[in-house]
């Protein structure tokens, strides 16, 4: 059995609403990548926890601090733009691999 095939439209809409909630990868898992869902799902927990603990610790750590947490939020949202159109390439592969 090869699996079902997947919207992408859902993937797309799981990847955007889902991760405007703070859970990044939910479009990947409902594609069946749940390794790679997990990953994108970690990862921008650890970027943006680690932001916004040194954006709070800023007047023990100064300036320096302010800007790398800011900077780490700022990378924390170009990742979940990315997993956005991951998402939709990871789902347009999984369809084709069906159809081969």
């Amino acid at each position: 059995m090869k699996g079902q095939e997947k919207s992408e439209g859902v993937a797309i809409v799981l990847a955007v609403l889902v991760g405007l909630l703070g859970f990044y990868g939910v479009g990947h898992m409902y594609v069946g990548r749940i390794r790679r869902g997990l990953v994108i799902l970690f990862l921008d927990w650890f970027i943006s926890i680690s932001g916004i603990v040194l954006i709070m610790m800023n007047e023990i750590l100064g300036t320096g601090g302010l800007v790398l947490g800011i900077i780490l939020l700022i990378g924390s949202f170009a990742l979940w733009i990315w997993q956005i159109f991951d998402v939709r390439k990871v789902c347009r592969e999984h369809n084709q691999s069906l159809h081969e």
